[in-house]
């Protein structure tokens, strides 16, 4: 009867035991978006927005790349919680993490670096569908160069943990991150194919492209190997092979 009750309910109003979650606060696990972070600055660096877009769908990916094999969730933050993470001496940056937000929860994120800046806000909606949860993420990550300006946007995908009930839990996303630069209206586009038991398709497959601003695609996207820690391989359109500009 309870988790009858449950099936439609979001997130937030299901207890949840607590040996679910892993001895992390949702502020670190947010702030974990930057583990990659010199891709950050290696976008900053590029003498094109269509290259700078490769490493920015790079680091949207690698969001995702420990959901393989970690399913734990983090502790929800107190509302005024924050967190501090300083890496100035040997990347570069340093963020600063709070919760803005109780109900409903929204975490706000500000990273600064001597040539970008980049910040985003977070929130989400849930759903328990009885063997499945799925949560959809609310929220823009925003990404701006400070020498020429260009400012950059991508969004996250829906995230689905299987196997609630019975069975071993694994992790699935779905859905298209669209990275876009304000400035010149070129963007990218990556797509997280979900995975069924009746398809022979690879699991947590990735497939994208980066596009001009006239819409004329300029770089191939796909995701190399199913490793747990993910690659993102980047290779011209023009080309049969091209050459690996992300990883």
């Amino acid at each position: 009867n309870i988790m009858k009750n449950c099936i439609g309910k979001e997130l937030s109003k299901i207890p949840m035991p607590v040996n679910f979650n892993e001895p992390i606060s949702f502020l670190q696990r947010l702030t974990e978006d930057m583990e990659y972070g010199d891709l950050l600055t290696k976008a900053s660096e590029c003498s094109t927005v269509e290259e700078s877009l490769t490493y920015l769908s790079a680091i949207a990916v690698s969001s995702y790349a420990t959901t393989s094999c970690r399913t734990s969730k983090p502790f929800n933050p107190l509302l005024g919680e924050t967190f501090e993470y300083d890496r100035a001496d040997d990347f570069g940056w340093r963020s600063f993490a709070e919760q803005v937000s109780h109900h409903p929860p929204v975490s706000a994120l500000h990273v600064q670096h001597d040539n970008w800046i980049c910040y985003q806000s977070f929130s989400m909606t849930s759903k328990f569908r009885g063997k499945y949860l799925q949560v959809f993420p609310i929220g823009t990550t925003h990404f701006v160069v400070k020498s020429t300006g260009h400012h950059y946007t991508w969004n996250k995908v829906c995230t689905t943990v299987h196997n609630i009930i019975v069975g071993k839990l694994w992790v699935d996303q779905s859905g298209e991150i669209v990275v876009k630069e304000h400035k010149t209206g070129a963007s990218a586009r990556v797509k997280f194919h979900p995975y069924s038991y009746f398809s022979r398709e690879t699991p947590r497959r990735v497939t994208g492209g980066v596009f001009s601003p006239d819409g004329s695609p300029k770089y191939e996207l796909q995701e190399h190997g199913t490793t747990p820690c993910r690659a993102l391989k980047c290779c011209l359109v023009t080309a049969i092979i091209g050459t690996q500009l992300s990883s």
